[in-house]
């Protein structure tokens, strides 16, 4: 989204093993002051390390003015988002639209 918004995909796992490759991506793509989308749709698991990791980027997002909106979930990622209680740390939305929303 040219100008307001950079949207990330994961797939696969987000844990402990995937995640230097994901780092490495991700440090490669955050901009400072920029919103920052991850479609989760094609995300099949999600660790403690992986959460962290998401909620470190968030933080670091923040401190530069940017953002990290997560999109699109699938049923089992959103529950680990719920019952850990990161759905009340940083936005959840289901389409590009909402995450664009304020």
């Amino acid at each position: 989204i040219p100008g307001r918004a950079r949207i990330l995909m994961l797939s696969g796992d987000l844990d402990y093993h995937s995640l230097d490759s994901v780092r490495d991506v991700f440090t490669q793509s955050i901009l400072p002051g920029r919103i920052h989308i991850v479609d989760l749709s094609s995300l099949r698991f999600l660790d403690s390390s992986g959460l962290g990791f998401l909620l470190a980027v968030a933080r670091r997002l923040a401190q530069e003015e940017g953002r990290l909106i997560l999109m699109s979930p699938p049923p089992q990622i959103e529950k680990l988002l719920r019952t850990t209680g990161v759905h009340r740390l940083l936005k959840v939305a289901y389409s590009e639209a909402e995450a664009l929303q304020p």
